[in-house]
């Protein structure tokens, strides 16, 4: 997960206003007035004050037994944008989602119930905000049974023959309708979302790299996400984990008892961003790292032998060759640097490792 920028883009075609006199939210309303085949006064009045707020409210007044039927999150001018700011990438693992599945447009805020508070309704009134969302793998945003590793939330070491992902811990993963949060919850009457500590990192909202790292170890390379040590600004001095993600509660008491960041662990967790095939995925792409920066190691040395000999009635040839030699160095540092790109699949993890990659140049014998 990487951080986003999204005032660089600007709203879909299909989120801004139709027209001059009236706002994106109010328009969907007029629409659905449409849909149920019948229009209340009181939206009548609130639409044409131009008051959104005030015309949802109608809404769910004269229409409470149905559901709001949001289609615009839909729009292929939606999905265009969301492509275009997160490089056709899922907002939370980063995996390059168009070469496996369509993408899953999904509501931060889930939009049809919350699974932490049953009789919440979900926040229905952000389902057409552009704000609340985000371009989602499946395995990210659908509930699913994934082989996830039971970590500690400390550093672990999985064996080699990869028994850390045994049956044992297949468990369900993916957000769904989780939102858990602390402190009071936003509702359809309130809809005061700054109440809310929500506990799901936002790749928009929040930078990742202060609540997750991953686990590069060069003698034994694995694709792994944890939580970072975190001094826990703006949480309360008991956090009751109970209702969270039950399945996790172990993993999750000892997030906050090592003072780990309890949104990594829980983000961790809800995300599945630890489940078997991403961490397969991402390892395969720590060991092409480790080839490469292998591969430049044993050029530069071979760069310094070449330079270090004198008097060589070979000196002209080698001279060439240091010089081939020295483009093959660049263009693959080059290619290293290029998978750190925001446009690269894991660039987060990427970058990781490659911190200090000049130094452990420098240090070649």
């Amino acid at each position: 997960m990487r951080f986003v920028d999204r005032s660089l883009i600007e709203k879909p075609r299909a989120m801004r206003p139709r027209k001059t006199t009236i706002s994106a939210a109010a328009q969907e309303l007029l629409d659905l007035t449409a849909h149920f085949g019948k229009k209340a006064a009181a939206l009548k009045v609130a639409l044409a004050a131009d008051d959104p707020v005030a015309a949802a409210a109608a809404v769910v007044q004269e229409f409470s037994a149905k559901k709001p039927p949001f289609t615009t999150y839909r729009k292929d001018s939606v999905k265009t944008q969301l492509y275009a700011i997160f490089h056709g990438k899922c907002a939370y693992c980063e995996t390059f989602y168009p070469a496996v599945a369509p993408v899953d447009v999904e509501h931060y805020r889930p939009k049809g119930g919350v699974s932490q508070d049953a009789d919440h309704p979900g926040y229905w009134w952000l389902a057409m905000e552009w704000e609340n969302l985000l371009p989602s793998c499946i395995h990210c945003n659908r509930l699913n049974k994934h082989a996830t590793p039971k970590l500690s939330t400390q550093l672990v070491e999985l064996r080699a023959d990869g028994t850390g992902f045994s049956e044992q811990y297949k468990v369900t993963t993916g957000k769904g309708n989780h939102f858990p949060i602390l402190g009071p919850r936003a509702t359809p009457a309130s809809r005061d979302c700054s109440t809310e500590y929500p506990l799901l990192l936002n790749p928009c909202l929040d930078d990742p790299q202060e609540h997750l790292a991953f686990h590069v170890d060069r003698k034994k390379l694995i694709g792994l996400v944890l939580p970072k040590p975190h001094t826990g600004a703006g949480l309360p001095a008991h956090v009751s984990t109970t209702d969270l993600l039950p399945a996790f509660a172990e993993e999750i008491d000892q997030a906050l008892k090592d003072k780990l960041s309890l949104r990594g662990a829980v983000s961790i967790h809800t995300y599945g961003l630890n489940r078997l095939g991403l961490v397969q995925d991402r390892t395969r792409v720590l060991r092409q790292l480790a080839l490469l920066e292998e591969s430049v190691k044993d050029l530069c040395a071979m760069i310094q032998s070449l330079e270090a000999r004198v008097n060589d009635p070979f000196a002209v040839e080698n001279k060439r060759i240091i010089t081939r030699m020295e483009a093959l160095v660049e263009r693959t540092a080059q290619h290293m640097a290029d998978m750190a790109k925001p446009q690269a699949p894991y660039s987060t993890m990427v970058r990781e490792f490659l911190q200090g990659f000049e130094a452990r140049l420098v240090a070649v014998p």
